[in-house]
């Protein structure tokens, strides 16, 4: 017998989804799902600036996925796409935007990491 999905309304927020259950994992009809992304090569300052920030973050694991540009501002902001994965079982990965901030002297701090909407 073919395994057939199960189809489930949820109602959130006024809105009617329907979600599928396939035997892997639960989706809703319509919604995207993140494909096998590849990491990328980055500018060599901005690779350093990105392993410096993220070297010692706790909670999840983040790999560049693309190098968006730069900003001169008093320094210099990169901005980089990621594929973030938060270190607890069975964690889905999401792509967010990272702003690192290179000051003057060389030094770099993270500015932000917000979500990507797809």
């Amino acid at each position: 017998m073919k395994n057939r999905a199960k189809r489930t309304p949820e109602k959130k927020s006024g809105v009617l989804f329907l979600c599928v259950k396939t035997g892997e994992k639960e989706m809703i009809l319509g919604g995207w799902k993140l494909d096998e992304i590849k990491g990328c090569n980055l500018p060599q300052k901005v690779q350093s600036a990105f392993t410096a920030v993220t070297s010692d973050m706790t909670g999840a694991d983040y790999e560049p996925i693309a190098y968006l540009g730069s900003q001169q501002v008093n320094g210099i902001n990169y901005r980089v796409l990621c594929l973030q994965k938060l270190i607890v079982p069975n964690a889905e990965k999401k792509i967010v935007k990272m702003i690192i901030h290179e000051e003057l002297d060389g030094s770099v701090r993270l500015v932000s990491v917000s979500g990507v909407a797809l």
